[in-house]
């Protein structure tokens, strides 16, 4: 005898399969979790559901299922390779906007459409410096001349420069006044 005292279940066969098209479904698709989840469980018969794996256990098996888009390590900003998946949202909106490169930087702007619109409605954009160096000053400038170039008017924050009459011990002279651009 072989130990087992019960009839064998007739839907566990038809558990296992469908949980193996939910992996196959989850593995090609960009749905989300919950969206594979209600659409398979609506067509499901009703005699397999209640052997189904609960709602947290099909998110996990969902998200295993998943591939995982191994991101390549760049050691310069020119070298990145955007992923296609990162250039459209989870709906399938353009998420990379711009690619740009300017003299020896690279411009990415990320956005949708729609966020564009409503950021072209608005009278100005603020940018600010990165860091008080010449080239963190020039390099704002050319962003905020290629930007300027597709928008109206920037506002340029520059908090973070050193004020009138500083030291500055790189140069050995102090710093002077900021000029009218």
């Amino acid at each position: 005898m072989d130990g087992h005292n019960h009839l064998p279940d007739a839907t566990h066969s038809k558990v296992i399969k469908a949980v193996t098209e939910i992996k196959k479904h989850a593995s090609e698709s960009r749905e989300k979790p919950i969206q594979l989840i209600q659409n398979f469980m609506a067509n499901i018969s009703e005699d397999v559901q209640p052997f189904m794996p609960s709602l947290d256990a099909l998110r996990q098996i969902i998200f295993h299922s998943k591939p995982i888009e191994k991101i390549p390590q760049s050691h310069n900003v020119l070298e990145i390779n955007i992923l296609s998946s990162l250039h459209v949202t989870l709906n399938g909106d353009f998420f990379l906007i711009k690619d740009l490169i300017v003299d020896q930087s690279r411009i990415l702007i990320f956005s949708t459409d729609k966020n564009i619109r409503r950021l072209s409605k608005a009278p100005y954009w603020i940018m600010d410096v990165k860091d008080d160096s010449i080239e963190c000053i020039h390099e704002t400038l050319k962003a905020y001349d290629t930007i300027s170039k597709m928008v109206g008017g920037i506002g340029l924050k520059i908090h973070n420069i050193r004020a009138s009459g500083f030291y500055i011990s790189e140069a050995n002279a102090e710093a002077s006044e900021l000029m009218d651009m």
